[in-house]
């Protein structure tokens, strides 16, 4: 508690939760001379969150069991005026004023000393289909209120979770102690990948032996409706939509295919190599007659040699491998491997109109190229042009994140001319022949 405060004084304290309250009494204790307010947007402070899971599978089935302490505990008790329901919407710091809202409509409170403790908020990713009924996030008492009322409604006969960390474990444990069919969808190539293998490998078992589902590799593409049209019916993920697209127009473009920070730690891996001349001039051309030609191919490559890769490197080829393992599934692709090089081309280098197979060869099915350049804007040039059968092209921008994934022997294409260098990772999804 600041001891310039005045005698008197308010303090104003937004949240109302664990770091809130806890504030506020802390404030109590040592001015029990100032005026406390504390606002918190839900109906509840001091509350087990952690508890949650428990909660839904009914293992704590009143949810007054989760409420450590009241708000009336705390105006009674600890003199802290707590407003419900009410969101703070805006702050003036220069005239020291608070703005909530309520049921009854907003209020502006002055403060003289503030604190702010809102807490995280559960991301709803910006998927399509992610605002369908029947998606959930779980953060709050709210939260477990609304997911278990849908549960005891008796229509939930399957569940889905996105994540295999703390919390999507917890609730696959929840959802199958109530007898619920639950798949648990993990980006990574492990659950619990902050865990080594040798943990998250026995906690994959335990999971398997209790009748949970587990994808891993699998990137969450999006949610579809049921017949209905406005409930969710279908999670696309783990390679489905890049399937279903390379079966219709033949390929497939995946804006935020990597995580902003894998494709950050990828972008630094590729940056390094190019600084310290590990890439080399690319050729053209196989065999005896492989000659370099910058005025019709202009990057610098590196092979990834799986034996040394990176972390980084290792765990794109994880996802990778799971594609191929998705598309042998759902198209029969026949591809046995796959290959991949780093791809940078300085500023002014381009790549000629070809196609992705060199003249009597049929190893390459699939291709694939994976962007990683940071805030990459159109007037940077350096687009992926597709030659579509219709005699029209389209144009791919080379934003980082982005996977661009094509049929080898359709799509004739070239890079054109980029403003600054361009980097990206390319590879091809290989069969067997002869």
């Amino acid at each position: 508690m600041p001891a310039v405060m005045r005698h008197g004084g308010r303090l104003v304290v937004v949240g109302g939760v664990a770091a809130g309250m806890s504030a506020a009494s802390r404030a109590r204790k040592l001015r029990p001379d100032v005026e406390i307010v504390a606002v918190e947007k839900g109906r509840d402070v001091s509350y087990g969150a952690c508890s949650l899971p428990y909660f839904i599978a009914d293992v704590i089935r009143d949810r007054g069991d989760l409420v450590a302490y009241d708000a009336e505990f705390f105006r009674r008790e600890r003199r802290i005026d707590v407003r419900l329901e009410a969101e703070a919407v805006g702050l003036d710091a220069r005239k020291r004023t608070l703005t909530f809202r309520t049921g009854g409509g907003t209020e502006t409170l002055p403060f003289d000393s503030l604190v702010i403790a809102t807490g995280a908020r559960a991301v709803k990713v910006p998927l399509p289909g992610a605002d369908l009924d029947g998606v959930f996030t779980l953060r709050t008492l709210e939260d477990g209120e609304a997911l278990k009322r849908t549960i005891a409604s008796g229509n939930v006969k399957r569940v889905a979770i996105v994540g295999g960390g703390y919390i999507g474990l917890e609730m696959a444990e929840a959802f199958a102690a109530r007898g619920i069919a639950v798949t648990v969808i993990e980006l990574m190539p492990a659950i619990l990948s902050t865990y080594d293998t040798d943990v998250s490998d026995v906690v994959e078992k335990e999971l398997l032996r209790n009748g949970v589902a587990v994808r891993k590799g699998s990137r969450v593409d999006g949610f579809e409706p049921d017949s209905g049209g406005h409930r969710v019916g279908y999670i696309v993920a783990g390679g489905q939509r890049i399937a279903t697209d390379l079966a219709g127009p033949g390929y497939s473009v995946c804006p935020q295919f990597l995580p902003r920070s894998e494709c950050a730690r990828l972008a630094r891996r590729g940056r390094s190599l190019w600084k310290r001349g590990a890439l080399r001039a690319a050729a053209i051309g196989r065999g005896s007659s492989r000659v370099l030609r910058p005025e019709i191919r202009g990057d610098f490559i590196r092979w990834i040699d799986p034996g040394i890769a990176t972390r980084a490197e290792a765990q794109l080829l994880a996802r990778i491998e799971a594609l191929r393992v998705t598309l042998n599934r759902l198209l029969f692709v026949g591809a046995f491997d796959f290959e991949l090089h780093w791809a940078l081309y300085p500023p002014g280098a381009h790549y000629a109109r070809h196609l992705d197979r060199f003249r009597g060869a049929r190893e390459r099915v699939v291709s694939l190229v994976l962007y990683l350049n940071e805030g990459w804007r159109v007037r940077d040039g350096g687009a992926l042009r597709l030659y579509l059968s219709d005699g029209a092209h389209r144009d791919v921008v080379p934003i980082g994140g982005t996977l661009v994934v094509f049929l080898a022997d359709r799509f004739e294409h070239e890079v054109l001319p980029a403003h600054r260098e361009r980097l990206s990772l390319t590879g091809w999804l290989r069969r067997r022949t002869g």
